[in-house]
């Protein structure tokens, strides 16, 4: 074998290994970045960059993360993925801690939240105090106090949740109260993602409900 040959399969083997290398050592930085951000466990994070050396400009293919127990903006989330494919983002703003963002491409996230992160949340939100949310696969349960005209009442009331005409909003919409059928009532907003801090404007495509939790799916509009 010529030299020239060794040189070459010598160079293909390299490329090969930063390829795999370099978006890995890419992804670990950005896990310890979001964990500093937000304080919380570290997230599992992959990308896919390929050419390897795009990553210079900030391109990437697909950045998938997975985190668990994080709080994003005012509400604690179960887990949260985030797929985000053909993006990039501005390489001198990220060494200096800041995402800017330079071309959106397509990002799908999907949201899990408890019975107890909603209920610390409409508790924050001081509508209704010592509140409990139970939630199944057919619907959602407030329970707790409130104040009318001076008057501390119990609230019992179970409904449905609704995504808002702009895509942006869930809403609990109370359906029945203390056991009475009710067909008109005081509708409760439970997340706007617009509060939630993410680094691209996403619009709810679809919520799920499932024993003590509620999915959320949203995505570039």
């Amino acid at each position: 074998m010529s030299r020239v040959v060794r040189l070459l399969v010598a160079l293909v083997m390299m490329v090969g290994i930063l390829q795999w290398v370099v978006p890995q050592w890419a992804a670990a930085q950005i896990s310890r970045r979001v964990a500093a951000l937000d304080q919380g466990k570290r997230p599992q994070v992959t990308l896919a960059a390929i050419p390897f050396w795009e990553l210079a400009s900030g391109r990437f293919q697909d950045l998938f993360m997975k985190s668990q127990a994080i709080r994003l903006g005012p509400i604690e989330v179960a887990s949260a993925q985030l797929n985000w494919q053909n993006g990039q983002v501005a390489v001198a703003s990220l060494m200096k801690g800041r995402l800017a963002i330079v071309k959106s491409g397509r990002v799908s996230m999907s949201i899990r939240l408890n019975g107890q992160a909603l209920a610390d949340f409409l508790a924050k939100q001081g509508k209704i105090q010592n509140t409990r949310v139970t939630v199944t696969t057919r619907d959602v349960r407030i329970q707790g106090r409130m104040t009318l005209a001076g008057v501390d009442v119990p609230v019992d009331t179970t409904g449905t949740i609704l995504i808002s005409a702009d895509r942006s909003r869930l809403i609990f919409h109370p359906t029945v109260i203390d056991g009475i059928n009710l067909p008109m009532m005081t509708d409760v907003q439970i997340l706007d993602l617009s509060t939630l801090n993410l680094p691209l404007p996403l619009a709810i495509r679809s919520v799920v409900l499932a024993p003590d939790s509620i999915v959320v799916n949203a995505g570039t509009p």
